[in-house]
């Protein structure tokens, strides 16, 4: 008995603590009505505890203690109408509240006399209203007894409370519900008073009082209990016992602080950099500025601006070293080269290797202190020599680049070393690679051929047409069109539309153009003929450019013969010299020396107009007087005997004809009796012969002449001749006269001397003070004056006689009609004129004899001519014996 009033006492303690753990705290702050008194209720423990088990969570077990004070699930064992029983015929708790406990047998009975307990719940059976426990209160339509609100101790139904609960510390709203009358505190039903709630205390007032920050239970002085197992008391509030961690006012819960996670329960772990809100260390979801200067990328944030870093001090964006921030648009840009920290790019602070590098009072930015060398932005801002290819600017901060394709140098304009020496050449300072195909690829600074060309050992040759990159003519690996273009077996590129053909300058797949026709193979076009815009082969044109044009045969050509096709323009063009008459279009030709004029003739342009000049009456002259307009070249040659140079027309040597300046003669004027000496002059070939300017040829001396291309002496008598008969001038030319080329004296008693080279007076005669020869005395053979003898006519028989006359000797007297001197003896007269006479009578008897003998002679030849001439007309005589007889 002791052991079953201990059990029921133990059980009755289980359901108060359990009663207390499962309500709800705003169950607890509600004061509901009761319709039985709480003085009945209290004098009825059963029927309490079983109003408190109803009001219970639903998903409360229910149990029972046996003998050993073991709780019993009841599984449907215990007896009808029992929830919780020690064994199935001890029932300790029944079902429905308004049934009571036999405790004869353990069994479950209704305590209405009216009610019969069916299915675990007293139902009135008579329809009349039947009495319920305090707590609960009778529902008509279900017939049983339901519970009033928590708060009630008496109701109507289950909304209208009559009395409260704890009408001391409760009051009822005067809407039919009960609550506490203190805000701050709750309803606790099983002790039926209303106790300050969690998180305050009962001030010496009798007041809740708030209790400090996520305090459940304190004093006035102290918090004895905090709401979060992660957090522990300190003086009137609670802390959270992870320092990253903090309490949410809202929640009173320990959450973790910005840029923290909850690792492990009640442990946070830091988010990564830049990370204001995260779920794992890569997992973030808000960064603490992702505004303006953040991004959120994959669950880790950024710097938007790429030369800033996350700074995890103080969770910002901040520029990296060697950067600033300008304030004007919150961009990280560069300080000056070499600097570490600035504010501003003209203004550094620090530079970034102090032991090389000074910092400039006057630019406000850092210097290699070794002016040759510069500040390497992409070696850690370090100074270095100036790479290859670039050359320093002597202001320990920059270097410059040198000319494409240049080393080594110095300054821009000169290049000491190239880069690949093999390939290129250095000319005045520029390098330059020596193929023309070729460019030179300053990423391998090499001289690499261009598009379309192939390297052919060290030289660049041309691809097939419409081909990029090939190795050989004959292997092609990328044609230029490749949408067009098909790639022929031979390696050779074509157009897929064998009317188009590839075009060198566009590198595209297009047709023929004007002047070309199509060759149908998709790879070239054939040219047409001048002139001639549509053809089906080069000599078969259907169209020609110009209408001035005449399609002759398959040919264009102008209708004008002095127009010719300019191949630029495929038109008619007047021929260089010519104008077109604007009336007829008939080209008219411009004055002498001039390329084009102007529709009045007048000219505008000379063939050479920096030599010549043009002419008001339309025609060009050259500038230079010694220069002539050489019609055959159309320009301004100097006249022979002179060249070019800078001041214009200068004469050559004397004698040369064309030279290069006036020591380099190329062709003499008397190219045949001329010859280029070892000075670059000209000199005559002959020794004897000498040039003359006026004439431009070598003449020889006075008294010779030219006998094929040598110097031949004239006659004595000529001063000059031609040829060997024909005298030019006479030795003595004032006393001879010169007719048919001879020269004779004037005088007929004189004669030419070859020695003295002049005409002199014959023998007896002296030349008088007139210059006509005068007969000496009759007795001189020579003399210089009428009376002035020199040398007697006989000077063995005569003598000077000292005065300038002669006389016979005294054995001789002169005989005038003999004009000499003559012995003198008796008689000579008669027998001298006997002499004479026979002489005459000689002759007269010889003359007689000739002419009878001729006049014999005479007739006998006439008597044979005539002879002769009848035997001819008879025929008897042939010719030859006629001519033979005659002559």
């Amino acid at each position: 008995m002791v052991r079953q009033i201990f059990g029921v006492l133990l059980l009755l303690f289980m359901i108060i603590s359990n009663v207390h753990s499962y309500v709800d705290s705003s169950q607890y702050a509600s004061n509901e009505e009761n319709d039985i008194s709480l003085s009945s209720y209290r004098n009825d423990d059963m029927a309490f505890k079983t109003h408190i088990r109803k009001h219970s969570s639903g998903s409360m077990e229910e149990t029972a203690e046996d003998d050993s004070g073991d709780i019993f699930i009841a599984d449907g064992t215990c007896g009808e109408g029992c929830s919780q029983c020690s064994s199935p015929t001890n029932c300790t708790l029944c079902d429905d509240p308004g049934a009571q406990i036999n405790n004869l047998n353990g069994t479950c009975s209704c305590i209405d006399k009216n009610a019969t307990l069916t299915d675990s719940s007293c139902v009135c059976t008579h329809g009349d209203t039947c009495t319920c426990n305090p707590f609960y209160f009778f529902n008509s339509t279900t017939g049983l007894c339901d519970p009033c609100s928590l708060t009630c101790s008496k109701c109507s139904e289950k909304a209208v409370c009559d009395e409260c609960a704890n009408p001391k510390e409760m009051k009822n709203n005067g809407n039919g519900v009960c609550s506490c009358s203190d805000p701050n505190s709750y309803f606790d039903h099983s002790e039926l008073t209303c106790p300050c709630s969690p998180g305050f205390y009962n001030n010496t007032d009798g007041v809740c009082t708030a209790c400090g920050l996520a305090c459940k239970a304190c004093s006035e002085k102290e918090c004895t209990e905090c709401y979060d197992p992660a957090m522990e008391p300190s003086g009137i509030n609670c802390t959270c016992t992870d320092p990253n961690a903090e309490i949410d006012i809202k929640t009173e819960k320990c959450v973790c602080k910005e840029g923290y996670f909850e690792y492990i329960k009640n442990v946070c772990a830091a988010c990564d950099k830049g990370c204001k809100n995260c779920t794992g260390y890569d997992e973030c979801t808000e960064c603490y500025q992702s505004d303006d200067t953040m991004i959120l990328v994959e669950g880790i944030c950024g710097c938007i601006d790429e030369n800033a870093y996350i700074d995890p001090a103080i969770q910002k964006c901040v520029c990296f070293p060697t950067y600033y921030n300008n304030t004007e648009n919150g961009i990280c840009e560069l300080c000056g080269v070499g600097c570490n920290t600035c504010t501003s790019d003209t203004a550094c602070l620090l530079c970034v290797n102090s032991t090389s590098q000074d910092l400039s009072k006057d630019t406000g930015g850092c210097y290699c202190k070794d002016l040759t060398q510069w500040i390497d932005r992409f070696d850690d801002e370090q100074c270095q020599a100036c790479p290859p290819g670039q050359y320093s600017n002597g202001d320990g901060l920059s270097c410059s680049l040198c000319s494409l394709g240049c080393e080594a140098c110095s300054t821009f304009e000169v290049c000491d070393t190239c880069f690949d020496q093999q390939n290129q050449t250095n000319i005045n300072g520029k390098c330059s690679c020596l193929d023309p195909n070729a460019y030179f690829d300053n990423l391998v600074d090499i001289c690499a051929c261009n598009d379309g060309f192939y390297n052919n050992d060290g030289k660049c040759e041309p691809c097939s047409i419409g081909c990029v990159t090939c190795k050989s003519p004959t292997s092609c690996s990328e044609c230029w069109d490749i949408d067009n273009m098909l790639n022929k077996n031979d390696g050779t590129c074509f157009c897929k539309t064998s009317t188009d053909y590839p075009d060198p300058d566009t590198h595209t797949c297009t047709e023929c153009p004007d002047g070309h026709f199509s060759r149908n193979d998709g790879s070239t076009c054939g040219v047409c003929g001048v002139g001639c815009q549509n053809c089906t082969s080069t000599t078969e044109c259907t169209g020609c450019y110009d209408t001035n044009m005449n399609n002759v045969n398959g040919v264009c050509i102008c209708q004008d013969l002095n127009a010719y096709i300019d191949t630029n323009t495929n038109q008619c063009t007047c021929n260089p010299g010519y104008y077109v008459n604007q009336d007829n279009g008939v080209c008219i030709a411009c004055g002498s020396g001039c390329a084009q004029c102007n529709d009045d003739g007048s000219c505008n342009t000379c063939f050479d107009p920096t030599h010549m000049a043009a002419q008001a009456n339309g025609t060009c002259v050259c500038k230079d007087g010694d220069a002539y307009f050489n019609d055959q070249k159309n320009v301004c040659e100097c006249i022979p005997g002179y060249y070019t140079s800078q001041t214009g027309c200068t004469p050559c040597v004397s004698g040369c004809a064309i030279c290069s300046s006036q020591t380099q003669c190329t062709q003499c004027f008397d190219q045949d009796r001329m010859k280029i000496d070892g000075t670059g002059g000209c000199e005559c070939t002959d020794q004897n012969a000498q040039y003359n300017v006026g004439k431009e040829k070598c003449i020889c001396v006075s008294g010779m002449f030219y006998s094929g291309n040598e110097c031949t002496n004239c006659e004595a008598v000529c001063a000059s001749c031609s040829d060997s008969n024909s005298c030019l001038t006479c030795q003595d030319s004032s006393n001879m006269n010169l007719s048919d080329g001879q020269c004779t004296c004037k005088d007929s008693h004189a004669h030419f001397d070859a020695t003295a080279k002049k005409c002199l007076c014959g023998t007896g005669f002296y030349e008088s003070d007139t210059g006509k020869c005068l007969s000496c005395d009759s007795t001189c053979a020579s003399c210089n004056a009428v009376n002035s003898c020199q040398t007697c006519i006989n000077s063995a028989i005569m003598k000077n006689n000292g005065d300038g006359t002669c006389s016979c000797d005294h054995k001789y007297k002169w005989d005038e009609k003999k004009n000499s001197c003559v012995k003198k003896s008796s008689g000579s007269s008669s027998s001298d004129s006997g002499s004479s006479l026979w002489w005459v009578w000689f002759l007269l008897s010889l003359f007689l004899v000739g002419g009878a003998v001729g006049g014999y002679y005479g007739y006998k030849y006439y008597k044979r001519r005539a002879w002769i001439r009848r035997q001819r007309s008879e025929g008897q005589l042939s010719s030859e014996l006629d001519e033979r007889r005659l002559n």
